[in-house]
């Protein structure tokens, strides 16, 4: 059995790793996807083509990290549905970086009725907008939560609780 890691030992991980490997954050998005994206594989046994994920994103590195999986797994076929609590305009470094290359992916004009674009980019500002969201308008495949990651430290609420 693996040892378990406290939020302030990953991020200090995250933090020596950014400082003495010259790796940017952004690149340790790119990391955190390409490993959830395996597991995801895995879970569905290779075949990722024609199912579909709904991402739902915080508005921090979390959140980028979750904006980093759905594009990785739209170029493997999955349709994606990434909804960000929030509003976009509030997101900021490489978390929005992320989600700035997803909202250009959803708009993707060239799509068609046939072949629709590979992602929905949503942003759910309220408990309101969360309710109609959450009405089971189709099936998903995976359901991935990349809304907190180890910096939260205050209690949930609102739309979290």
């Amino acid at each position: 059995m693996q040892p378990v890691l406290s939020a302030e030992q990953i991020r200090e991980i995250d933090r020596l790793t950014v400082e003495n490997y010259h790796t940017s954050s952004l690149l340790l998005m790119e990391a955190a996807s390409a490993a959830c994206m395996e597991a995801i594989r895995a879970r569905l046994d290779g075949n990722l083509a024609n199912k579909k994920a709904l991402i739902l994103c915080g508005k921090g590195n979390n959140g980028g990290d979750g904006a980093a999986l759905a594009r990785a797994l739209s170029r493997a076929g999955m349709h994606c549905s990434v909804v960000l609590f929030g509003k976009f305009s509030e997101t900021s470094g490489d978390a929005r970086t992320n989600f700035e290359s997803v909202a250009r992916l959803a708009s993707f004009e060239a799509g068609s009725h046939e072949s629709p674009p590979p992602l929905t980019f949503i942003e759910c500002e309220s408990v309101g907008a969360w309710e109609q969201l959450a009405k089971p308008r189709s099936a998903y495949d995976v359901i991935v939560d990349a809304l907190f990651g180890t910096g939260l430290t205050r209690p949930l609420e609102g739309v979290f609780l």
